[in-house]
């Protein structure tokens, strides 16, 4: 976001919270492909309540918004981008509590 390059910060925060949610999955990793994902998030990780709906939320506001504003000369709103790292943020920090919590066990 700092060196003014929005849509790349955009599809990073999308592809860290991919990341965060695919090692949340107790099964194993589903992997990167987008269907293989939302099922594993709505298949698994919703129901399992390892992921909450507000993530869910996030998470495809994040893969929606790193869409439209990566191939436009359309700026996001800052409201938008500080939505979206704060997001971010807090997914990988749950995420990294529950997997790396359920190491030391």
């Amino acid at each position: 976001m700092a060196a003014g390059q929005p849509g790349e910060a955009l599809a990073l925060f999308r592809e860290a919270m991919a990341l965060a949610c695919r090692a949340l999955d107790p099964r194993g990793d589903p992997g990167a492909e987008p269907a293989a994902l939302l099922a594993a998030i709505h298949g698994h990780l919703l129901p399992e309540e390892l992921l909450t709906e507000a993530d869910a939320f996030a998470f495809a506001r994040a893969g929606e918004a790193a869409r439209a504003f990566g191939v436009s000369t359309v700026a996001p709103p800052e409201a938008l981008m500080t939505a979206v790292a704060m997001d971010a943020s807090a997914l990988l920090a749950h995420s990294a509590a529950t997997t790396l919590g359920g190491l030391r066990r």
